[in-house]
């Protein structure tokens, strides 16, 4: 499974639509967290805790202050997986 369909399946399970208005942005991995998902710092979060959890990985808070997009989290992932 790729990472971006991973991010993908937790925002559904979050119930996050991710499928609304947009359906393309999130598999490039270009859209924007705010700006395209409406994604704000609490779900951000919660999203960083589930990867934390599926990838057994630690995400750094200063790394988080950084995510703006979707590849910009699965670039995270990469380099701590």
């Amino acid at each position: 499974m790729k990472i971006v369909d991973a991010i993908k399946e937790e925002l559904m399970e979050m119930g996050h639509p991710v499928e609304t208005e947009h359906p393309a942005p999130i598999y490039s991995g270009e859209s924007k967290l705010v700006d395209d998902l409406s994604i704000d710092r609490p779900l951000l979060m919660e999203l960083v805790t589930r990867i934390e959890a599926r990838f057994d990985i630690t995400i750094k808070d200063a790394d988080i202050d950084k995510f703006k997009t979707i590849k910009d989290i699965v670039e995270n992932i990469k380099y701590n997986f």
